[in-house]
């Protein structure tokens, strides 16, 4: 018995740093970046301005890294569906994580993603595009409302540049 005891008592002793309550935290817990709302209010207010450079009427949308709507802004004369097209767009580039451009080929009926398109809140459509700071996702931004896809994204594109070197954004542009 004595024996067993004391074999208990050196395994709890050799056992103890490692339970050390700094290492279980940072075992326990993830540390990540989250964009302020200044950040994303800025990102949105540049892509609106890209569009309406264009004497386009558009909404955009900005979602944070957990898909949560950070700002939406739907210009004057921009649909009201438009605001939905835009924050679609911008969640799907989010969970899909990658261009809205490059999900709507690779989505497209009898291609291997295909099933994709089914899931809820997505719209697999150019004009959403990742926001990215030291490689991290910090959120999305979507476009909805100018003359066609290819005009969302460059919305999208143009707007993101403008603010890139102002919040060391990183230049997520997908070729």
């Amino acid at each position: 018995m004595m024996n067993s005891l004391r074999a208990l008592v050196v395994a709890v002793s050799a056992a103890l740093p490692a339970m050390t309550p700094g290492t279980a935290v940072a075992d326990t817990f993830v540390a990540q970046r989250a964009m302020k709302l200044d950040t994303a209010l800025a990102v949105a207010q540049a892509v609106l301005t890209a569009c309406r450079a264009q004497d386009w009427q558009a909404s955009v949308g900005v979602v944070d890294q957990y898909g949560n709507v950070r700002v939406l802004l739907r210009d004057e004369l921009a649909g009201p569906h438009t605001a939905i097209s835009a924050v679609g767009k911008a969640h799907t580039a989010l969970v899909s994580a990658t261009s809205t451009r490059v999900l709507a080929e690779h989505t497209q009926a009898g291609r291997e993603l295909s099933g994709m398109r089914f899931l809820p809140r997505t719209i697999y459509e150019g004009g959403g595009e990742l926001i990215r700071f030291r490689g991290e996702i910090v959120g999305a931004v979507g476009v909805g409302g100018a003359p066609g896809p290819h005009a969302d994204v460059r919305c999208a594109r143009e707007g993101l540049q403008a603010v890139r070197a102002r919040f060391g954004l990183d230049d997520d542009a997908e070729e």
